[in-house]
């Protein structure tokens, strides 16, 4: 299986899928930042006019504008959510070659084309590198014990990432949501005049960073749950309890809880913690696959 993964075929599929989720961090990263900028805009023009001796209906319309953004950033948000969805099934592809496991018609739908696949594997820019040897520490003499700690390690993996980046953003919307009231406070603004010139144009930016703060948690808790029984099946020696069908079944979990439902993460958070990861979950593969041994 190791050997497998290296595979041109399967470098391929990685080179696809990792250009399609780059390709939603695009729309992504416009989203984000559009809905950042539009509350800062607001607040210097505020600042700018404050002195004015004449009226300024500048907050109203930075607060259509942002009632209007809204609208905008969900249409984004759907083809963002297009190019997770190719990333995805990309992905399960190259499970499926390495796991011998069925492809689930299902839950997953049809497979991405070929063509498709190559085309998308020809416009990754990225490091061919750092696709390499996807899975690590794979050593037990049971093929499926192999593919449930790479199933683990999957897990696991999302979990690091999804928690770190809950939190930050639910401190960064706290802090945000507190700093605009203690600048109203600051600058003697009236309760309307917040409303339509901080909160208002701030409710895409608010929305997204408590939404997804707790859906990341959910999903986390989720992740944690499967993976956590998975160690059981080791605690308790039930190793025969491992094959094709149980495989699968936790196959379905990643596809619906860490990839297809998936919250795109930042690229330097991502990077930042992959050495550590990697190295911890390698560790625990080893250790787990010594004990699978002794079976």
């Amino acid at each position: 299986m190791l050997e497998k993964q290296n595979s041109e075929e399967n470098i391929e599929l990685l080179r696809a899928m990792r250009y399609c989720y780059n390709k939603s961090k695009i729309f992504y990263a416009v989203r984000i930042s559009i809905s950042i900028l539009i509350p800062i805009l607001s607040i210097s023009i505020y600042l700018f006019n404050r002195g004015s001796t004449g009226t300024s209906n500048t907050g109203v319309w930075f607060s259509v504008i942002g009632s209007i953004w809204l609208l905008i950033a969900y249409q984004i948000e759907k083809l963002e959510g297009g190019y997770i969805e190719k990333g995805a099934k990309i992905q399960e592809k190259f499970d499926i070659n390495l796991f011998n496991i069925r492809w689930n018609n299902v839950l997953v739908g049809n497979q991405i084309s070929p063509e498709d696949i190559r085309d998308f594997s020809s416009k990754f820019k990225g490091d061919e590198e750092k696709l390499k040897n996807w899975y690590g520490g794979l050593s037990s003499k049971h093929f499926y014990v192999n593919v449930i700690l790479a199933q683990r390690s999957n897990l696991m993996w999302a979990i690091s990432l999804k928690r770190n980046f809950s939190i930050l953003l639910f401190t960064v919307s706290v802090l945000y949501l507190f700093l605009t009231i203690a600048f109203g406070f600051f600058v003697n603004m009236s309760m309307q005049e917040y409303i339509i010139k901080i909160l208002l144009p701030s409710m895409s930016i608010l929305i997204y960073g408590f939404k997804t703060s707790d859906e990341l948690k959910k999903q986390s808790n989720k992740l944690e749950a499967l993976g956590n029984s998975i160690i059981s099946k080791f605690d308790t020696g039930n190793l025969s309890e491992i094959n094709a069908s149980a495989c699968r079944e936790y196959q379905d979990a990643i596809f619906v809880y860490n990839r297809i439902r998936s919250i795109l993460i930042p690229e330097w958070l991502y990077w930042l913690r992959q050495q550590k990861d990697d190295e911890k979950m390698i560790q625990i593969n080893i250790r787990l696959t010594k004990k699978s041994n002794l079976f």
